[in-house]
Parts: structure tokens; C-alpha cells; sequence
């Protein structure tokens, strides 16, 4: 399964696949069939779609649409997300969401929301595991089949501040560069948050840390070997977290990485194979990974045989 951009000639496999969510009267208060030429209207060029293929089939798909007309509300977008039928349980979906969130990010805005029928457990418990809050329930919100139906309130609040009407802001200025000084403290973090530390002191041109009161809290390291990357050393001081620093250091690495042309960013894990989807990151088999990465002082000496290989392929721009 692969996800990617949406063009306007997927269109047809979009309506396809929406069309049996309608059906299927679990997911929408739509009741009306939608056409090719009626999904074909969703693409403005301002809001991201995407989709999943496997081999030459669109198995599932993401959108998002505006929220509301108001201008101080340029930066929020509604989504949506279907898989078909037959692929349904099989991580269509996750990987769907994980790319719209990557997209509306790079594109701008700063807040995904959607309501979701009470009643839909594998929904919610999807949006939960990639990182979306439930704010609350609407209740009688709208009639499906002449039944009121409740529905839940979903949010997912992007890390990067991003100026309204799609424009992105730079990354806060509390997570930047490293500097050479800051090798003691994040030689000290790694140590803390059990993470190897062969090879960071040839890293640091390529790290990037999350300062507060002028310390290290947070780092994030790139091992680069022409088109393709390693994401390595990702860790937030204990009390630090639940602060979206995480996500920021991790998406400061993917924008420098589009700078540099990476094709494939590639990354080994032992217990953070839950997180590195909300980036679109997926897990493959480490005999698949490029050889390039083999040579990587983290493949080479640091990680386990058992860590788990993750890769996030990056769309051409």
C-alpha cells in the first residue's frame, strides 16, 4: 500500500469508494450517490486529497474541504476519510489520514476537524491512534433515514503555526539548528531517554533541537546519503511532553529533508512504532530498506537487530 497526492483522474475510483460508505449508512448523513464529475470539484488547489494504491488500485482515500466561509477560520479544514470495502481493517485508512495531516500541513492550515456517528467504534478508534482529540458529542445533530444520530467531535491541531489562507509560518523559533556546544546536552538527553549515541558527534550539521530558557529540551538528527535519509535520535525531555515538540522537531527533519531532495526517509524504532504513522511513516521489512541506509553508523552499531524499520516515501514537489 502506497499513499499519495490525489489527481483529478482518480476521481471516479474517490466515488467509487464514497459511494459504499453511503451505502453503507455508518459513516455519513449523505444519502444522495456522488458522481466522478462531482468529486472532481473537490480539487481547488488549496485543499489537499489523497489516496492509497496498491499496485494500480485506489483502495482508499482522504479529503479535506473548507470549514467555514469567515476568514478567521482560513486555516481549519473539514475531512473525510473512506477505504473500501475489501480493505477495510487492513491499514488503508491510517495510512490515508496520516498522509491528509502531512498535506494540510505543508499546505497551511493548522487545525483538521470532522464529527464522527457515536456509534462508529473503528473510526474513532483510528483517529484516536493517529493523535485526534474528542472535544465533545453532538447530539440529535442531523437525521439519517428519519433517525436522529449523534455524532462526536474530532480535532487534530497541526504543530507548525501557519499564517492564514494557506500560507505556512516558519518553524517556532525554539526549535532550530544545533549548535556545537550543544553536544554535551544532547549526548545527555539520548543517554536519559535510552537512545544510542554512536555517530551524533558527525550529526550535528544536519540535527535540529528544541531549546526552552535557552537548554536542550529536544533533538532531532538526520543521517543523509544522497536521496534517501535517516530520521534518527528523536526524543523530548520527560517533562517536556505532550507538548507537540515531538511532532515539531519531526516535521522541521521532513521539511529540510524536501529541501535536499530526499526521495525516502527511513528510520528504526524499538518503541515508538505507534507514533511515526501520524507522519506517514509505514513499517516494512529491514531487507527491503536501500542500501544506502545499511551503512548508516545507526544500522551499523547502534539499533538492534529487532528494532523496527519504518519508511516515509516524499512526494516530489
Amino acid at each position: 500500500m502506497h499513499p499519495r497526492v490525489a489527481i483529478p483522474d482518480d476521481a471516479a475510483a474517490i466515488a467509487a469508494i464514497y459511494n459504499q460508505g453511503i451505502e453503507d449508512r455508518v459513516a455519513t448523513f449523505e444519502t444522495e450517490p456522488r458522481t466522478a464529475a462531482m468529486v472532481q470539484t473537490w480539487f481547488d488547489g488549496q485543499h489537499p486529497v489523497v489516496v492509497v494504491e496498491h499496485g494500480e488500485e485506489v483502495i482508499a482515500y482522504a479529503s479535506s474541504s473548507s470549514y467555514r466561509p469567515r476568514a478567521c477560520y482560513a486555516g481549519i479544514v473539514e475531512f473525510s476519510v473512506y477505504v473500501r470495502r475489501d480493505w477495510r481493517g487492513k491499514g488503508a485508512g491510517r495510512l490515508a489520514l496520516c498522509r491528509l495531516i502531512q498535506e494540510c500541513e505543508r499546505a497551511g492550515f493548522w487545525k483538521l476537524v470532522s464529527r464522527v456517528f457515536v456509534e462508529n467504534a473503528a473510526s474513532r478508534a483510528l483517529l484516536q491512534a493517529v493523535g485526534f482529540r474528542e472535544v465533545g458529542v453532538y447530539e440529535k445533530h442531523g437525521q439519517l433515514d428519519g433517525v436522529f444520530r449523534d455524532v462526536v467531535i474530532v480535532e487534530y491541531l497541526l504543530p507548525t503555526p501557519t499564517g492564514v489562507g494557506g500560507k505556512s509560518a516558519e518553524i517556532p523559533n525554539d526549535i532550530e539548528a544545533a549548535r556545537p556546544s550543544d553536544l554535551a546536552a544532547v549526548l545527555a538527553l539520548l543517554t536519559r531517554a535510552g537512545l544510542p549515541q554512536e555517530g551524533l558527534t558527525e550529526l550535528l550539521s544536519t540535527m535540529v533541537v528544541a531549546r526552552e530558557a535557552g537548554q536542550v529540551i529536544g533533538c532531532a538528527a538526520l543521517e543523509v546519503y544522497g536521496t534517501v535519509a535517516l530520521l534518527r535520535s528523536v526524543t523530548v525531555d520527560t517533562v517536556h511532553r505532550s507538548r507537540g515538540l515531538g511532532q515539531q522537531l519531526v516535521y522541521a527533519q521532513l521539511k529540510e529533508v524536501r529541501k535536499l531532495g530526499v526521495q525516502e526517509v527511513y528510520l528504526l524504532t524499538e518503541t515508538a512504532q505507534d507514533y511515526f504513522p501520524r507522519f506517514g511513516f509505514r513499517p516494512i521489512d529491514r531487507s527491503v530498506v536501500s542500501p544506502a541506509i545499511h551503512a548508516s553508523v545507526e544500522w551499523t552499531s547502534a539499533c538492534p537487530v529487532s528494532a523496527q524499520a519504518m519508511v516515509l516515501p516524499m512526494e516530489k514537489t
